[in-house]
């Protein structure tokens, strides 16, 4: 817990009026354009608190120091070195011995079994990591009861980059395709690769990848996808049916996923968090989720902490949390 002489020093060391130079302190300097308060009153509003609580991907530190007003003792851990360096150079900035951070991965933590009350975990998730994975080492460090809370991008986020220009049209228009492929598509790969009862129909439409998936009989799930690709315009119709063909023909198993990452939805997640052995799994939108005394979970805005971004974006999720326990 950070004591006011603590606490006062963090605020006074919070946002700098010059800023080093480098990635992770360029990172680093947008996640402090908001104020250390509006950190701790996520903390406050979600609820959590006990005696540890690792943050899985902290980046440079932003929520671990936040966590500090709720649990005696925070570790962190990110995959990259230089974002670990730049959190150690805030916690002797700000004259704290707490949190400790340390250099790894998610999808294998170098933590003892049953070593923390919570773990915390905010926008990690948002590339090709194993889920599964990740669920099970969080499952795996947790204490008996313990709870995980996890924030992710939805399909909205996705689309809301999409419509933008330039780089992030880009990477918006890879995360849709992903995600909408992983989602909806790969259940009929066994239908259309080589041997399949789709193939041969596969390999002698040129008709486009919906009207395929229609004719070969793929559930509604997995046209509507293929029709929402076809949506987007621009190359991913084209990308869509060469996938379908590679596949047919056996030259691939998978759709392609370009490395811009994916978006998740709810039921994703929580049959992740059942397959590792969690009891319980609820979510909300990004900034709702409210934990109460005796396991109540309160879902609405906070009146003084509000989230990054509107819940939905052309009628799709666009960022959700979730909370599991042990």
């Amino acid at each position: 817990m950070l004591t006011k002489t603590q606490l006062k020093s963090v605020e006074d060391n919070w946002n700098l009026a010059q800023w080093p130079d480098g990635p992770a302190y360029a990172y680093a300097k947008v996640m402090h354009s908001r104020p250390h308060q509006f950190y701790r009153d996520r903390v406050r509003h979600l609820g959590l608190h006990g005696k540890s609580v690792l943050e899985a991907g902290c980046g440079t530190g932003t929520w671990c120091f936040a966590l500090l007003s709720a649990f005696d003792k925070v570790s962190g851990i990110d995959y990259t070195q230089e974002r670990i360096d730049v959190a150690n150079w805030f916690k002797k900035r700000f004259r704290l011995k707490e949190p400790s951070f340390t250099q790894g991965d998610v999808r294998a933590l170098p933590y003892p079994r049953s070593s923390f009350d919570a773990v915390f975990c905010s926008s990690v998730l948002i590339g090709a990591l194993e889920i599964d994975k990740v669920y099970g080492e969080i499952y795996r460090v947790l204490k008996p009861r313990g709870i995980a809370y996890i924030e992710l991008n939805g399909l909205g986020y996705g689309y809301s980059l999409y419509r933008e220009t330039g780089l992030r049209h880009a990477i918006g228009g890879g995360v849709v395709y992903n995600s909408l492929c992983l989602r909806a598509l790969s259940k009929i790969i066994p239908k259309i690769r080589p041997g399949g009862a789709g193939n041969a129909a596969a390999l002698a439409s040129n008709d486009p990848a919906s009207a395929v998936l229609k004719a070969i009989g793929a559930d509604a799930e997995a046209v509507a996808a293929a029709s929402e690709i076809e949506a987007l315009g621009e190359d991913y119709p084209a990308m869509l049916l060469n996938d379908l063909r590679e596949i047919a023909e056996g030259k691939k198993d998978r759709f392609s996923q370009p490395s811009t990452g994916r978006a998740y939805d709810p039921k994703e997640l929580e049959a992740a968090a059942k397959h590792a052995g969690f009891k319980r799994f609820e979510w909300s939108h990004e900034g709702w989720l409210s934990l109460q005394p005796k396991g109540i979970v309160r879902k609405g805005p906070s009146a003084v902490a509000p989230p990054f971004s509107q819940p939905t974006f052309e009628g799709h999720l666009r960022r959700f949390e979730t909370l599991s326990w042990k």
